[in-house]
């Protein structure tokens, strides 16, 4: 016989009465103060407005920071297709085009067409105020026409920002 199971060894305790062992009961509810419920209830409130609130702030200044890196980027579109006339890099200027305009136009015909009056300087100017269309305002001065306003509608597609028409 071993020292453990030896009777009144401490290191073993007795076996309990009975079928099996029960847990012991769980303490009787208490009854609840309703001061500390509704404290409980506006606090969680509180929680939800401000993680709401949060949330439509994020959004906000996510949409407030695309809309302006449109902008600058359509600014940036028109200052390299100008540049590109400059150039005189049609291949260049041809690929900054809408398919649109690319589908109607080869770019051997708008080689053609731009090299009549070369540009020798533009200053791009700002977006002109039109919620249905980007436009970029630019002044540019040709050979032989001299500085003209153009504006560039500018669209977004599937390959990013390109220039769609001229007017």
């Amino acid at each position: 016989m071993t020292a453990s199971a030896v009777p009144g060894n401490p290191a073993e305790p007795p076996t309990p009465p009975g079928p099996g062992v029960e847990p012991p009961f769980a303490a009787p509810p208490t009854q609840r103060d309703p001061k500390k419920l509704w404290i409980g209830l506006g606090i969680g409130a509180l929680a939800v407005v401000l993680c709401c609130a949060g949330g439509i702030f994020g959004f906000g200044v996510l949409v407030a920071g695309t809309v302006k890196e449109t902008e600058i980027g359509a600014r940036q579109l028109a200052a390299d297709y100008l540049g590109a006339l400059k150039d005189e890099d049609y291949p260049a200027a041809y690929r900054l085009l809408c398919g649109d305009i690319t589908g109607r136009q080869s770019a051997r015909a708008f080689a053609r067409e731009a090299s009549r009056d070369p540009v020798v300087g533009f200053t791009i100017g700002e977006l002109v105020n039109d919620p249905s269309e980007l436009v970029v305002r630019a002044s540019v001065r040709y050979t032989r026409q001299g500085t003209r306003s153009r504006e560039y509608i500018i669209t977004s597609g599937l390959d990013g920002l390109a220039i769609c028409g001229e007017r």
